[in-house]
């Protein structure tokens, strides 16, 4: 196993496990096969190069319900961007979507945030 092609799976799987999306749609928008992402990450799991957590992909029913369900959003900051956007749109798991514009009500959006959890 190549150094150089582990790093690159390993953060291709970190990235995978950030998005939110299924295995498939993930192999899908990143153009990867699904036998080699799956290959890899057990092969990445085995030598203890990605943390041990579950994934949620493997995860049952039941304990779905029993886990609290949180979201990361990563953002980077505008001067990275290095633009000033009017309006951000924000798309919760493919289903709603919220646009925002520069000056929005952050109480409004925890409110709305809150819903789309319980959902």
């Amino acid at each position: 196993m190549s150094k150089d092609k582990s790093k690159v799976w390993v953060k291709l799987i970190e990235e995978y496990e950030r998005s939110g999306v299924s295995p498939s749609q993930f192999c899908i928008e990143r153009r990867v096969s699904r036998s080699n992402f799956y290959s890899w990450k057990a092969r990445l799991k085995k030598k203890g190069l990605l943390p041990k957590r579950q994934d949620p992909a493997d995860q049952n029913t039941a304990s779905k319900e029993k886990t609290s369900r949180f979201m990361e959003a990563l953002v980077p900051s505008l001067s990275e961007l290095n633009f000033e956007p009017k309006r951000l749109t924000l798309k919760v798991n493919e289903q709603f979507s919220l646009e925002l514009e520069k000056e929005f009500d952050e109480a409004l959006l925890l409110r709305a945030l809150r819903v789309l959890g319980q959902l």
